[in-house]
């Protein structure tokens, strides 16, 4: 009984097992994997984001300046010879 006594001072947690070992290190390498190709995903669709910012700042700037200067514009010659490209 004098033993019983004792071991049941003590903490019972003195640690992992080796099978709740495996399970943390599984479920931490499924949980890492998931975030890994969620980050890859975000990455490369940066570049593309960029663009299509970019694009949009484009037309909106076209929609903000093109009727000003469309509106002052005193004459407008479409003739093909005195276009200066060519």
């Amino acid at each position: 009984m004098s033993r019983r006594r004792l071991n049941s001072g003590r903490n019972p947690d003195r640690g992992m097992t080796l099978v709740e070992l495996l399970v943390s290190v599984a479920v931490l390498g499924i949980v890492g994997s998931v975030v890994a190709a969620a980050v890859i995903i975000v990455f490369r669709q940066i570049g593309n984001t960029q663009g299509r910012t970019e694009v949009a700042r484009s037309e909106q700037n076209v929609s903000l300046w093109l009727p000003a200067d469309l509106s002052s514009a005193e004459s407008v010659d479409t003739k093909p010879e005195s276009t200066p490209c060519g």
